[in-house]
Formats: C-alpha cells, sequence, structure tokens
C-alpha cells in the first residue's frame, strides 16, 4: 500500500499488526516509516522510541546489536527531520558503534553529515564548535558519498536506498551552500 502511496491505509494495517501482535518490529518500522513519509515526525520518533525499548526488555543474551543499530538509525532520521540534530547525531553514532566494526555505514554518515552541517549554520554558535561541526560535515559526506554510489548500484528502487540517496542531495546542496558562503 506504501509503494501505490496509500499511506493511510498503510497506517491503519500496520497500527492493526501491532495491535495483534506489539512486539511485531518490521511492523514498527514499516509504521515509523509512513509516518514520516507523511511528515508526521513526533508520531515517528514515538514509535521509534517503543520499539527501541522493545529490543532493549529482550534479554542481553538474545539481543540482536545489529537490529538495535538499525531502529537508533531509524531514530536518528526522525530526530534529524524533527530538527533535533544534536539528538540525532548523539543517537546515530550509538548506531554506528553497533555496526559491523563499530564505525557505521553509508545511511548513517550522510544524516550525520546533514546534522553536523545544520548545526553548523545556527547563528550565535562559538566559531571553534562551527568549525568543528563543518570539518564533520564533510568528513561524514565524503565517506558517504563513496559508499552511497557503490550501494545504490546493486539496489536501484529500494526504498532505504531511496531515503539515503534523498539525504544525500540534501547534504550536496546544503554542504555547497556552505561552501559558496565561505
Amino acid at each position: 500500500m506504501k509503494d501505490q502511496g496509500k499511506l493511510d491505509e498503510a497506517i491503519l494495517c500496520f497500527r492493526k499488526a501491532l495491535e495483534i501482535d506489539p512486539k511485531h518490529l518490521k511492523a514498527h518500522n514499516y509504521l515509523a516509516d509512513v509516518l514520516l513519509a507523511q511528515g508526521r515526525v513526533d508520531e515517528a520518533t514515538a514509535v521509534c522510541h517503543e520499539w527501541i525499548r522493545l529490543i532493549e526488555l529482550q534479554p542481553q543474551s538474545t539481543r540482536d546489536s545489529q537490529e538495535l543499530a538499525t531502529r537508533l538509525q531509524m531514530l536518528g532520521y526522525t530526530q534529524y527531520r524533527a530538527g533535533a540534530w544534536r539528538e540525532s547525531i548523539e543517537t546515530l553514532e550509538k548506531s554506528c558503534k553497533l555496526q559491523a566494526g563499530g564505525t557505521g555505514d553509508c545511511g548513517q554518515w550522510i544524516v550525520l553529515s546533514l546534522a553536523h552541517a545544520r548545526l553548523a549554520a545556527q547563528p550565535g554558535l562559538p566559531e571553534k564548535e562551527r568549525e568543528q561541526h563543518e570539518t564533520e560535515a564533510r568528513r561524514r559526506y565524503e565517506a558517504a558519498t563513496k559508499q552511497i554510489d557503490s550501494w545504490w548500484r546493486v539496489r536501484p528502487g529500494h526504498h532505504l536506498g531511496q531515503a539515503i540517496w534523498d539525504f544525500r542531495e540534501e547534504a550536496r546542496k546544503l554542504i555547497d551552500a556552505d561552501v559558496k558562503n565561505e
């Protein structure tokens, strides 16, 4: 239904699935994704927090750190969209640490670049902090871009790939604008 543009119907279906099975992690994921697509950031954030809580309730021995990393990544995306850039950075850094090797991937890096760029553009920010955010924005953007190009080629049309691609285009415009203003 989401792919058909029937977002309201998709939301109802995912909410019904969660009534039947409140621990259905994929239903949480898809619900947050659709809410975010509709611009309902606060609701998407609440869904993300709930599904992270469900993962954290699992015994440590059975908890899937990759699953938690993915959920934190989605929360970081929603925090970014809500304008909570510092929180987004903190959440995405946690997500990166849980990824294989502790470094994260292009999905986290591109939103980290955006959050840092947005913070760097804040009026009244001390010069040293602004420079740190600008440097980190460019570093994350460059790392993400290399991986996005190779990732996208093998997964055209993938819904997460499209979101990452869109974030990259937003970052490209934002970071290029910063370069021109210097």
